[in-house]
Formats: C-alpha cells, sequence, structure tokens
C-alpha cells in the first residue's frame, strides 16, 4: 500500500499536556560475594491527555496488490480527543569513561532509551472528498483502529531511537 500524505499542519495550541509526571527510581542489589553493590537508575516520564488536531490533510492511497485494488485521493480531518494521548519514556542514566592515554581519561553521559510506549484513547478521523465517500462510512470503524495503531507505534517507535547518550556535560571534578 502506497500512501502519502501532505499539508499537515498540526494545531499545537492544543499539544500541552493535562500531566507531566517525572520519577526516578535507584535500585540497588547486593549480592554476597561483591563488594560493590548493583545499581540500576530508572527515569521514568509520563505525559498524559496530549491533546492534537490536524485539518485539511490531502491524502493519496493506492493499494496495488491483492483484492481489491484501491486508489483514492481526498482530504481528511483528525483530532485526538476526550481523554488523549498518553505517552510513557523509561530511560537509564549512562555514564562512559574513555581513556585518552594511561594517566588520563575522559566521561561522557547521557540518557538510553529503553523502552517507551503511546496510547491513545480517542481518535477521530473524518475524510471527505473522496471517491469513495459512501465506502468510507461502512468501513470507518476499519481504518480508524488501523490508523490508531500506526499512529501508536510510530510515536513509541520514534522515542525509542532517541540518542541521547551524549547530551549530558560530566564535569571532571565534582
Amino acid at each position: 500500500i502506497d500512501f502519502n500524505a501532505t499539508n499537515v499542519v498540526i494545531n499545537v495550541s492544543e499539544l500541552a499536556p493535562a500531566q507531566l509526571r517525572l520519577s526516578y527510581v535507584a535500585d540497588f542489589e547486593v549480592m554476597q560475594r561483591s563488594a560493590v553493590p548493583e545499581a540500576a537508575n530508572i527515569i521514568k516520564i509520563e505525559i498524559y491527555g496530549v491533546h492534537a488536531a490536524a485539518n485539511n490533510i490531502d491524502y493519496m492511497l493506492n493499494k496495488h496488490h491483492g483484492f481489491p485494488l484501491w486508489k483514492d485521493v481526498g482530504k481528511a480531518d483528525l483530532r485526538i480527543y476526550g481523554r488523549g494521548m498518553d505517552i510513557g519514556v523509561l530511560m537509564e542514566p549512562v555514564l562512559e569513561k574513555t581513556s585518552t592515554s594511561k594517566t588520563t581519561s575522559e566521561a561522557t553521559g547521557g540518557l538510553a532509551v529503553i523502552d517507551s510506549k503511546c496510547v491513545i484513547h480517542g481518535l477521530d478521523l473524518k475524510l471527505y472528498d473522496t471517491k469513495h465517500d459512501w465506502m468510507y462510512t461502512v468501513i470507518g470503524p476499519i481504518v480508524r483502529s488501523m490508523l490508531k495503531s500506526r499512529i501508536e507505534n510510530s510515536i513509541a517507535e520514534s522515542i525509542k531511537s532517541w540518542d541521547l547518550t551524549a547530551s549530558i556535560p560530566v564535569p571532571e571534578k565534582v
């Protein structure tokens, strides 16, 4: 399936979340034979109630394999509403030391994204100016469900791909 969307303008006045929660958990595990305890530090960011809207999106759809073959163009309005969208990110601090010579070393640090999740609670999709308006009335719930799943997965995968490992300066001496 080929899909192309243009003229996508997201209304940013609705992007502010209703709630932002930041948690930090330090978990120490002391091994019987180890003098130094192993530590796990997790940073959890949770964003709740993000709303967004995009109107007059021009789209083109071309399904050229399988049955039925399907080609369509039209316009769409997309809205994330109600409880909105929730986004969760798990990260851990990373500190790497690099030896520059036998006597000196340099430290770099940052955050490694461990996992992310996105859940959309309310999604409204209105398609118009299409060649098959009547068909979207019938299969609209299926299209909305597929779109919701794809948006959730795209946002979660995009967050997982963030490279934050060289973004935090580490002081030489504390």
